[in-house]
């Protein structure tokens, strides 16, 4: 990663179910933020919070397009690209899972010198557990 540095991030999501049932998480960690060629990379080491402790996550940010590169316990490629449907298998110690990503919303400010926010929501749709709509807000 070319011009990587060191980066406090916080990252905030909720999910909202069929049903209207909303949960939230929040917490901080630290990570790395960099570029190579023309994307922008963010790698941070999961949080017991998120209940992926012990996976790796990736954004990488090309133009208008973001993937979420999940490395671990748990491993998928989430895909969002705006007003698109996208298809991924998340893997688990559990089992795979098909889902499909329907990306309503994508909103970059990445600054490299001063404070940068990534925001997304989207719609997953996990076959056999229904849809829930999603935003994630990553501030560092």
């Amino acid at each position: 990663m070319k011009k990587a540095k060191e980066v406090k991030i916080h990252i905030k999501s909720s999910q909202t179910d069929h049903s209207g049932e909303k949960s939230d998480m929040e917490f901080y960690t630290s990570g790395k933020f960099g570029i190579i060629g023309e994307t922008k990379c963010l790698s941070y080491e999961e949080s017991p919070v998120s209940g992926l402790e012990g996976s790796k996550s990736t954004l990488k940010i090309k133009g208008d397009t973001v993937s979420l590169v999940r490395a671990g316990k748990n491993t998928v490629n989430f895909l969002f690209q705006l007003g698109e449907k996208t298809n991924t298998m998340y893997n688990t110690e559990y089992g795979s899972f098909q889902m499909e990503v329907h990306t309503h919303e994508i909103q970059l400010n990445l600054d490299e010198e001063n404070q940068s926010t990534i925001y997304l929501r989207y719609t997953l749709n996990i076959n056999q557990l229904g849809s829930f709509l999603n935003q994630l807000l990553i501030t560092f």
